[in-house]
């Protein structure tokens, strides 16, 4: 810090923020943009009030189980696969770990969930869970999320320092739905894995996860809940709203509402997490992005 420079630059047509999920809502209250009581709490200057700024952060909450195969010899040989990879950059350590399958799963109609909650899915054929498979040598890590998660979260800034750390409260599982259905998610999972082709070649559950369906609901809720993730699908915390809509933060545009020259493009925006991953909705942000700025300036 010794060694910067501060001073003043100055946007002849617009500023464009795509700081992310967690850093555009960040810099926004820094920048006196947000709930009047949250700036005011930390001696933030009240630039444009717009409550809903850091609000709405929702993201898709993850299980993790892991499954062992009996034989103990892995199934894939770390040795040989090492000199592979160090040869030509080719072979098993050239894929991701969790590249090799993804399931995608939808409760059924008849699923006890339905009587106490409606359903936040999108549609008839949207799925409500996510297993991904990851093989870890002789094991196989079943990542189990949710896809239309019915929990919301914030950002905050916790000082009026723009170098603080933000304080984010991913609201993972703060509704009834969300823990019920994860449970869900999760049996679904060791259903795929209790079937013939799996049972027969010894694939057993890692006794280090807590089974659903061998300990109470208190139990299973304390595991779950000191081992949920996220699943790094954050999006809502600048929701995009329609024009007049007092709620939300950009416009159709993108455009800040009620700010003049200010444009977010980032996952921030995206109101509802998708059934699915947020990389091709990003693009999709960027691409409308450049699209409405090409056709206002050129």
């Amino acid at each position: 810090m010794q060694e910067s420079i501060l001073g003043n630059l100055t946007a002849t047509k617009e500023v464009l923020v795509a700081a992310g999920v967690i850093g555009t809502p960040q810099l926004m209250l820094n920048s006196g943009i947000g709930d009047p009581q949250d700036l005011n709490e930390v001696e933030v200057p009240v630039v444009h009030a717009l409550p809903d700024v850091g609000k709405n952060m929702h993201n898709q909450p993850e299980a993790r189980t892991l499954w062992t195969y009996r034989d103990p010899t892995p199934p894939i040989n770390r040795t040989l696969a090492l000199e592979q990879w160090t040869r030509n950059r080719t072979g098993p350590l050239s894929e991701g770990g969790v590249a090799h399958l993804v399931l995608w799963a939808r409760f059924p109609p008849s699923s006890s969930l339905w009587k106490d909650y409606p359903d936040p899915s999108s549609g008839p054929y949207t799925a409500h869970a996510e297993i991904v498979l990851a093989i870890l040598g002789n094991e196989v890590g079943a990542l189990v999320g949710l896809m239309s998660p019915t929990s919301r979260g914030c950002v905050t800034i916790r000082s009026n320092n723009p170098f603080d750390e933000p304080i984010v409260d991913p609201g993972l599982l703060k509704t009834q739905y969300d823990l019920l259905a994860l449970k869900e998610s999760v049996r679904i999972s060791k259903q795929f894995f209790s079937g013939a082709e799996f049972s027969s070649n010894g694939y057993l559950l890692n006794a280090s996860f807590v089974d659903p369906e061998e300990v109470s609901d208190t139990e299973w809720e304390a595991c779950i809940r000191n081992t949920v993730n996220p699943k790094f699908h954050g999006v809502g915390t600048a929701s995009i709203s329609k024009v007049g809509d007092r709620r939300g933060v950009v416009d159709p545009d993108l455009r800040v509402k009620g700010v003049t020259g200010l444009r977010i493009v980032d996952a921030s925006i995206i109101p509802e997490v998708p059934a699915g991953h947020t990389q091709v909705p990003s693009y999709i942000v960027g691409e409308r992005a450049a699209d409405l700025i090409k056709a206002l300036w050129t």
